[in-house]
């Protein structure tokens, strides 16, 4: 039982070692990108590669990401276009928490459901916190 705790200690080390170089890169990735950004500059929406002379391309792509504030009224303002120029469109989708809720409570209505579902396990969470140190939920 000993030597599991010990195994399991330095991989908690490891793990919040891992963690922090992980956060570091991302921060200084996006530092470098930030600082290509102020260098080339961005459009608002599109791409620009720019190919410096030693081969290396630098792609530089701007998006604008767009989000009704009254979807019901954007609804009513285009109800009389053809559905290939509204401005919107109508999502289905599984419910995952009432399919694990059926799954749990209704079996019989589950068996037929599942042969309709295809469900695979997702990546398996680990989150490590040292003493006096609060889970940030990664």
């Amino acid at each position: 039982m000993k030597n599991t705790e010990a195994q399991l200690e330095a991989l908690s080390l490891a793990w919040i070692e891992a963690k922090t170089a992980e956060r570091t890169a991302n921060a200084q990735r996006i530092a470098v990108e930030e600082g290509i950004i102020e260098i080339l500059g961005s459009k608002e929406e599109g791409r620009e590669t720019v190919t410096l002379d030693n081969g290396t391309k630098i792609v530089v792509i701007g998006k604008m990401v767009y989000k009704a504030d009254d979807l019901d009224s954007i609804i009513e303002i285009t109800h009389g276009l053809q559905d290939q120029f509204k401005p919107y469109k109508t999502e289905t989708k599984l419910d995952e928490s009432k399919i694990k809720k059926i799954r749990t409570f209704q079996p019989a209505l589950w068996r037929q459901l599942a042969l309709h579902i295809t469900s695979r396990p997702a990546k398996t969470g680990v989150v490590v916190t040292l003493p006096g140190e609060e889970d940030d939920g990664l």
